[in-house]
């Protein structure tokens, strides 16, 4: 409530408040805004609750932090692999071709035999 009756104070909404409450339908609670709002907030099951907030604040932005340094390795790291198997297949594309010719330079003499065995 006093977090309310803050932001209301600091923002100059005490009337547009009070006329949103006016205007409620049913019988609207009795919020009480005025400027001695200085009694103090609701007690709370953690001794800080803004610290204990802070502190998990600060533990999400390492983890993200670590996610990040994460990704960014993992993006690095298939990049090299991508690399990698692109050298792979033109090593196995030139291999392919090699092999096409030494295979035509064996074929070429036994066709020429075969062939001329029928023009005869």
């Amino acid at each position: 409530m006093k977090v309310m009756d803050d932001v209301i104070f600091e923002n100059n909404l005490t009337g547009a408040f009070l006329r949103e409450l006016n205007a409620a339908p049913g019988d609207p609670q009795n919020w009480d805004v005025d400027e001695a709002h200085s009694e103090l907030d609701e007690t709370s099951d953690v001794e800080d609750p803004e610290k204990t907030a802070k502190d998990n604040l600060k533990e999400y932005k390492q983890e993200v932090k670590e996610n990040d340094n994460f990704f960014q390795m993992a993006v690095v790291e298939t990049a090299q692999r991508a690399s990698e198997c692109s050298q792979i297949h033109l090593d196995m594309e030139r291999a392919r071709m090699e092999l096409e010719d030494l295979r035509g330079q064996i074929l070429r003499p036994y066709l020429r035999s075969v062939s001329g065995a029928y023009d005869r």
